[in-house]
């Protein structure tokens, strides 16, 4: 009776969506390791967009109504065809994480990851902070449908902080929550190497020095944004999927001058110097 009841809150709730009885999917064999680790506890949701896997309504309902918003938006910042492949989006618990998903997230000290057409997100926290997780990975994964794995480390990550922080922020407002993230502001903008952040071919091991990697990046690629507009982000997007450099682009596509590319690095630092964020 419990689990009809279950059924009927969730459905009532989400409307449309439909809940999956005994579903057969089309997943990574990590994917089906998750699964199998959650054994019957997991309630299983299609949506035009995705496939969710949540140990119970509550969290459906959540990450669900996050992982919609989100893609939706993504992908007006981020135009393009949409694949036939539909997404999977697992809501994971603590020790569930501890004892699988650490052992293939690279960076191993995430809350979140996506790999492919999978995304994972820790459950706990405030549904305020499982959006800017959830948001984020979104982004990486709108972003690996359209160009695969051939953007550099840096756009990749600051695409997912710049876009997917606003995107979150968005969200915040239609539900009048509060966000917030504990960066440490500095007295005055760091400066930034743009040519040593740009040659990262892979993520900095977890530390220090990988958090103010992830900033960087953020903050970086929201001052190209704003100089060139968000509209033509995705053409700079293509070009860095092609293989063109960062700066030969912007020169080449965009005009930018001397004066141009100071402005960006000092624009960087502002960015950073800005510290933590309370919406």
């Amino acid at each position: 009776m419990a689990a009809v009841a279950a059924l009927i809150l969730i459905g009532g709730v989400l409307g449309a969506r439909r809940l999956l009885a005994r579903p057969s999917f089309d997943v990574s064999p990590f994917g089906k390791k998750v699964l199998r680790e959650g054994g019957r506890r997991w309630l299983h949701l299609e949506t035009p967009h995705f496939f969710y896997h949540a140990p119970d309504t509550e969290r459906m309902v959540l990450v669900q109504d996050v992982a919609e918003f989100a893609y939706e938006k993504v992908c007006e910042y981020l135009p393009g065809a949409e694949p036939v492949r539909k997404g999977h989006v697992f809501s994971v618990s603590a020790d569930m994480w501890d004892r699988v998903l650490r052992e293939a997230d690279r960076r191993r000290d995430s809350l979140a990851m996506q790999a492919g057409h999978e995304l994972f997100v820790l459950e706990g926290g405030a549904p305020a902070e499982t959006s800017v997780r959830l948001a984020h990975e979104i982004v990486h994964y709108r972003v690996w449908q359209l160009w695969g794995e051939r953007l550099p480390v840096w756009l990749d990550e600051g695409l997912a902080g710049c876009v997917g922080w606003d995107i979150a922020e968005s969200f915040r407002l239609r539900k009048g929550w509060q966000l917030s993230r504990d960066w440490p502001a500095a007295e005055e903008g760091p400066a930034v190497d743009l040519a040593q952040l740009t040659g990262f071919s892979e993520y900095p091991a977890p530390g220090p020095e990988a958090q103010l990697f992830y900033r960087q990046c953020e903050a970086f690629v929201r001052a190209i944004a704003r100089r060139i507009g968000f509209a033509k982000l995705p053409g700079f997007v293509d070009a860095q999927a092609e293989g063109e450099s960062w700066d030969a682009c912007l020169r080449g596509r965009f005009a930018f001058t001397d004066f141009d590319f100071r402005w960006l690095a000092e624009e960087t630092s502002r960015n950073l110097a800005k510290g933590g964020e309370t919406k």
